[in-house]
């Protein structure tokens, strides 16, 4: 069987959810029969070792460094005139801008655009340099379907044949229960047995709301001292929310920052939140899920496509942290109901979003696109 070329471009190599999913995916296609290259659109990022390990090969074309963005599309477009893939696959906003542009200069003629959230904030030249991309794109990947129906909606023009969901993959032996690491973490952090943590895993940015996290976790301290709260991930509000705690601190509530052991913090929780203002389709909830942990989050995005209100957590068409802080109050003190939701959840998981299934779906998409 000949060997297929996808040369994948995306903005940055930091850890993100579609960073993560992209790196699941390269780990995922048989060796045997792909070659796999990834530009970088920024210097720097912790996934580019574990990408090199899985024998991908890294590219790093930073605009400061290539003579800006000029001068970066110069060097992208030889690159993928050197590299010659079968197929170009970009990720994320900025890199499916420049990405598709450098595929048409280059003579690329199979081109995939991946997109994984709501256009929250998109502006109207992102739409323009979209709608000016979309005859030079064979096959847009989503990984949710609001996200899908959102994107269509706000080009319009866009046939909706080449609108396709690819969702998200999630390593079910990495994130799953561990009663003995659950233990010893919780043991460690002086834990007793009665004590709650809430926990949720996201980038220090606007559109996850930390601030709400931060009230919630306040208003349900103050009427449940066991309670515990972990927020966890880095990103640019993680100085000024540490700087809020600091001001008011609160021996309950942890700003754990980047962290090398999610799925062990996750194994210790009880419960995981989810305070989004929007959502493609959530990494967090999928590994929460895939914990066995019951998952409250707001009701955005694709969050409806992962969570059944009542089976697996609970969905919340409210902002108000009030009125979210009750409705956590109520459900802490339901152990046996919260560990159903949980099973539910990671046996969800278990058959629909394993990385086997986003690497057999992935194939099948590559394989249709060769052969028009």
């Amino acid at each position: 069987m000949e060997r297929i070329r996808i040369q994948h471009v995306i903005t940055q190599l930091a850890v993100g959810g579609a960073e993560t999913q992209l790196l699941a995916l390269c780990r995922r296609l048989p060796a045997d029969r792909y070659d796999l290259s990834v530009v970088s659109l920024v210097e720097g990022g912790s996934l580019r070792d574990p990408l090199e390990k899985a024998g991908v090969r890294v590219l790093e074309l930073d605009r400061r460094r290539t003579g800006g963005p000029l001068g970066q599309m110069r060097a992208l477009v030889a690159e993928m005139r050197s590299w010659q893939p079968d197929i170009l696959q970009t990720w994320l906003r900025k890199a499916n801008h420049v990405g598709r542009i450098a595929g048409l200069l280059s003579g690329r003629r199979k081109i995939i655009a991946g997109v994984r959230d709501m256009g929250f904030d998109a502006g109207f030249g992102d739409t323009l340099l979209d709608l000016a991309a979309d005859p030079l794109t064979s096959l847009y990947l989503h990984n949710s379907e609001q996200g899908r129906d959102a994107y269509i909606q706000r080009l319009r023009l866009s046939p909706r044949r080449k609108h396709v969901i690819l969702r998200n993959g999630i390593d079910t032996d990495r994130f799953r229960p561990h009663p003995e690491k659950r233990a010893a973490i919780r043991q460690s952090m002086g834990l007793a047995p009665e004590d709650f943590v809430v926990i949720m895993v996201a980038r220090l940015d606007p559109i996850k709301d930390p601030w709400l996290f931060l009230d919630i976790a306040r208003r349900v301290r103050s009427r449940n001292p066991h309670s515990r709260f972990w927020l966890v991930g880095g990103g640019k509000l993680e100085a000024e929310l540490q700087s809020i705690l600091a001001k008011d601190p609160d021996k309950g509530i942890w700003l754990a920052g980047e962290h090398g052991d999610v799925p062990d913090l996750l194994a210790a929780a009880d419960m995981a939140l989810l305070t989004s203002r929007s959502e493609g389709l959530s990494n967090t909830i999928l590994e929460a899920m895939s914990a066995s942990l019951p998952v409250m989050a707001t009701d955005v995005g694709g969050n409806r496509e992962l969570i059944v209100h009542g089976e697996n957590g609970l969905l919340s068409a409210s902002r108000e942290a009030g009125e979210m802080a009750v409705r956590l109050l109520g459900l802490m003190g339901e152990r046996e109901k919260l560990a159903v939701m949980g099973r539910n959840g990671r046996r969800r998981v278990e058959e629909e979003f394993s990385l086997s299934t986003l690497g057999d779906r992935a194939e099948a998409f590559y394989r249709d696109l060769l052969t028009r």
